[in-house]
């Protein structure tokens, strides 16, 4: 059973039977599974939810949810799965055995890997479909992206395609060309969490804009003069920060802002049991319209 609510108090407790109807006794050892009891500077926090699986080997792992906190305590990545080995003792699980504590690295089970193919960390979407790691926030009452010539083209709907953050340190990159004579149309690069929790680096009709929504206050945090029609738009994370740049190529990128914080996208009382996802983004704030915006590449790398 989990118990303690999902925060910081999360826990797993146990009870066992002789046979599937009772009576169950609780364990000698609950709660099994937590951290409540390491204080909220442990890097792993939050476990619980736990299930029991044992592999053809005859070996018992437990899969189960918990948070990786950065500096700060912020947590980016929201609740993630991990994984540790159980064994039985006097009929009763023990979780990770001889350590009873969750770190960043855990032995996995002698079973062969997935056999699901790595995708390219550089997609150049030369494809007529996109590939598996893409995701969308809902899904679309109509298609808001078509492939042509090498180009990932998006309507102005807003149109939003994530790939999901697996690590507290990543960059990703994008070419974009966009060009619009109005004020409401912005095409460009996000982090997002929520609708009330995220960044985003758009390219607009005359300029580069930086914007953080933090518990659904949306601030401006830079401008960039730009009236170029392409761009290459960058963001790079490192635990718990955000450094976002804008350029004309690879080598010549200009950092917009300051060094920002990932609270925006960090668990709080509206970003909750969700993960946080980077993509591309394009709007066009509400209003109709025909523009689009066409991206050449995306590449999202972790370090």
């Amino acid at each position: 059973m989990a118990e303690g609510g999902s925060d910081y108090n999360h826990a797993v407790t146990a009870l066992t039977a002789k046979s599937l109807w009772g009576p169950y006794v609780p364990c000698t050892i609950n709660p099994v599974l937590t951290h409540r009891h390491l204080g909220k500077d442990y890097p792993v926090q939050s476990l619980g939810h736990a299930d029991l699986v044992q592999t053809p080997t005859g070996d018992w792992y437990a899969v189960f949810l918990g948070k990786r906190i950065v500096e700060g305590g912020l947590v980016p990545l929201g609740r993630e799965t991990f994984l540790c080995e159980v064994s039985f003792q006097n009929g009763e699980p023990i979780f990770n055995p001889g350590i009873g504590v969750i770190g960043n690295r855990l032995k996995r089970p002698l079973l062969p890997w997935t056999p699901v193919s790595k995708t390219d960390k550089q997609n150049d979407f030369e494809s007529s479909a996109l590939s598996p790691e893409w995701a969308t926030m809902r899904i679309p009452e109509q298609p808001f992206h078509h492939f042509a010539d090498g180009n990932l083209f998006l309507s102005l709907r807003p149109s939003m395609l994530l790939h999901r953050v697996h690590s507290h340190n990543f960059s990703a990159i994008t070419t974009m060309t966009f060009s619009t004579c109005q004020a409401n149309e912005w095409a460009g690069l996000v982090l997002y969490r929520t609708a009330k929790g995220y960044y985003s680096l758009l390219k607009g009709k005359n300029e580069i804009r930086l914007t953080k929504v933090l518990l659904g206050k949306k601030t401006i945090i830079a401008t960039l003069p730009w009236k170029e029609k392409s761009v290459i738009l960058r963001l790079v994370a490192k635990g718990a920060t955000l450094t976002f740049y804008a350029g004309l190529s690879n080598d010549m990128l200009y950092q917009v802002g300051e060094v920002q914080s990932v609270d925006a996208v960090s668990d709080n009382k509206v970003n909750r049991f969700n993960g946080t996802g980077v993509g591309i983004y394009a709007t066009s704030n509400g209003k109709q319209s025909i523009n689009k915006a066409s991206y050449q590449w995306f590449e999202y790398k972790e370090e």
